[in-house]
């Protein structure tokens, strides 16, 4: 899990992680190794009536099973495939269930959804050559229940912090172009990385580019 601010780039190295594991699958001695993966939100789980969105999660676990199934017995060779199920905002539906709510229906949607989430987490790790790995994205860490950071679910966490000095300079070169940039930077202390890559102005960039071009 990865858990961060907004803009702390989450879902950047959510999508990292899932193109490194691909990418390592794929390159996996004998016996080969397949990977399927699929994107989701939080959000796409959170519904008024009780039952539906627990059966939401249930069809996406099954989905990513059953095409990794098809997907060793649609290649020769291959007795093992990996479902890569990424969630982001994981919050919106496994938020503390002592919270207190007042819309009482919506609190029993929402335990009957986790349940059922930690269910599909503890018994669809592994079976008969298909794994499944579950990544996700929070910026609520603190808010989440209990029951979902123990010890087998979610209990690697990677927390992201804002960018060092350092890495201010590189994100403010990389968007800005070649200059000195240290004096921008240490202005934009605590800064997400989406925040520092966003305060330079298009007019800088020109600007920056009309210099580069000029040879200045």
């Amino acid at each position: 899990m990865f858990s961060g601010t907004p803009g702390s780039g989450k879902t950047y190295m959510h999508g990292v992680l899932v193109r490194a594991l691909r990418d390592f699958y794929a390159r996996s001695s004998e016996p080969r190794v397949g990977s399927v993966g699929v994107r989701v939100n939080g959000s796409d789980f959170i519904y008024k009536y009780v039952g539906v969105g627990s059966s939401r999660i249930k069809n996406l676990y099954k989905a990513v099973e059953e095409r990794c199934r098809r997907e060793i017995k649609n290649n020769f060779g291959m007795e093992e495939c990996v479902g890569i199920v990424c969630i982001d905002e994981v919050d919106s539906f496994t938020f503390q269930r002592s919270s207190e709510r007042s819309d009482t229906t919506h609190n029993s949607e929402q335990h009957h959804t986790l349940n059922m989430f930690l269910s599909l987490l503890d018994f669809t790790m592994e079976s008969d050559g298909v794994r499944i790995i579950t990544i996700a994205t929070t910026n609520m860490i603190g808010g989440l229940d209990a029951a979902v950071r123990r010890y087998g679910r979610f209990d690697d966490i990677v927390h992201l912090m804002p960018p060092s000095l350092e890495e201010r300079v590189a994100i403010l070169k990389s968007v800005g172009g070649e200059r000195d940039w240290l004096e921008v930077a240490a202005e934009m202390s605590g800064w997400s990385r989406v925040e520092v890559s966003k305060g330079v102005s298009v007019d800088e960039r020109q600007r920056v580019e009309l210099r580069r071009r000029m040879g200045m």
